[in-house]
């Protein structure tokens, strides 16, 4: 093991999450800061850097595609090469396959990347987070690398640590009592599950509850699966996102004032669904999917009871409490993203990204019902970014 000398600011993760950061950071300026103090950055797949696991997921999008070139290239798109024709096929009001986006934030992710390294060669490392020791003087980083069939550790110390590493898929604990072989949304999005011929549960009313159903539904072209073959549990009423009141109003769905973002006017435009997983809620809602139940209530044995097949969409939790070891109890991130531990700050450490949670205040928008946590790439970068970078100084 070797201990590399202080350095200023350390990122966990290059996805999406870490792209936002070093991004806005160039855009506001502050990147020569940040290199100038000694930046590292560790992902172990740097050649999926500003992309992440994005390319994994075989759905698309529950937003627009401009959204992931407003986000990537902030308002100023290249012209020629990669990046252009990736704008060009996301740039559109219609939702793009996730592996598309997942292009396009990682050919965004190159020159950027190409600045730093051109600036500190040492600045990105291919490696893997095994370990965040906080002390007085700065937190003990313990990175893991491989190359070839031999690995080796690294210490790194630094001043300020920002885990943008990812979420934990999570399985609600209600779901895994009833249902102990219950796997998780993430893993039937990335199609990593084989389809079952027999009766599916999916537990969830959010984005990834529709969209692991619509991919189990796809593998179905021939409609063949019997009428209520899979069964959506969800505690808190389905809805879904609208342009405006009026709209809203036309689709039958009641809504209050609450219910409205007073900066764009949108309904429920943080709680609501969007894109292909509207379109299968309506869908069911309408009796045009008979395949598919709702079941608006909570889990009960009647909905495990003989399934071939129990998906829990029940979210994602920080990926940091891994990484601290002997510090047991409970991890989170608070408002403004510093790390808490069992309600106690943990200086100099802060999280975004996934699993980190953000939740609405008066400068983000949306409908005051909405409870939730906020995760998105625009978000990401427009949001999150800047006020960690603000808190970083």
């Amino acid at each position: 093991m070797s201990l590399r000398s202080r350095v200023g600011t350390l990122v966990v993760g290059l996805g999406p999450a870490g792209l936002a950061l070093l991004s806005a950071a160039e855009q506001g300026g502050v990147l020569d800061a940040l290199l100038d103090g000694g930046l590292r950055v560790v992902d172990p797949v740097l050649a999926r850097a500003g992309s992440g696991r994005l390319g994994d997921y075989a759905v698309r999008s529950d937003t627009a595609g401009r959204v992931f070139v407003e986000a990537a290239y902030a308002g100023a798109p290249p012209r020629k090469g990669p990046g252009a024709d990736l704008c060009d096929r996301c740039g559109t009001d219609d939702p793009v396959p996730l592996g598309t986006a997942a292009a396009l934030l990682a050919a965004a992710a190159r020159p950027v990347l190409d600045r730093v390294g051109a600036a500190d060669p040492d600045a990105t490392v291919a490696g893997r987070v095994v370990a965040l020791q906080p002390g007085p003087d700065g937190t003990r980083v313990v990175v893991e690398t491989a190359t070839g069939r031999s690995a080796s550790v690294a210490e790194h110390v630094a001043e300020r640590v920002v885990v943008a590493n990812g979420g934990r898929p999570h399985v609600a604990s209600e779901v895994a009592r009833l249902a102990p072989g219950a796997v998780h949304s993430d893993a039937v999005i990335g199609r990593r599950v084989p389809v079952p011929d027999g009766p599916v549960t999916v537990v969830g009313g959010s984005h990834s509850a529709f969209s692991a159903a619509r991919v189990l539904l796809d593998a179905d072209p021939g409609r063949r699966r019997p009428e209520g073959w899979l069964t959506l549990v969800h505690r808190s009423p389905v809805r879904v996102t609208y342009p405006d009141a009026a709209a809203a109003t036309r689709d039958g769905c009641a809504f209050g004032p609450e219910d409205v973002c007073p900066q764009t006017g949108r309904v429920f435009r943080l709680g609501g669904l969007r894109g292909d997983s509207a379109a299968l809620y309506r869908s069911v809602r309408d009796g045009e999917e008979p395949r598919v139940r709702l079941h608006h209530g909570p889990l009960a044995p009647a909905h495990v009871r003989g399934a071939g097949l129990v998906v829990a969409a029940t979210g994602y939790r920080e990926a940091v409490s891994p990484l601290l070891p002997g510090r047991p109890g409970r991890t989170s991130f608070d408002p403004s993203g510093a790390l808490v531990v069992d309600g106690a700050p943990v200086p100099g450490i802060v999280g975004m990204g996934l699993g980190a949670g953000r939740h609405r205040d008066a400068g983000t928008g949306g409908e005051a019902s909405f409870s939730g946590r906020i995760d998105g790439v625009w978000f990401y970068r427009n949001v999150v970014a800047p006020a960690l970078l603000a808190r970083l100084g």
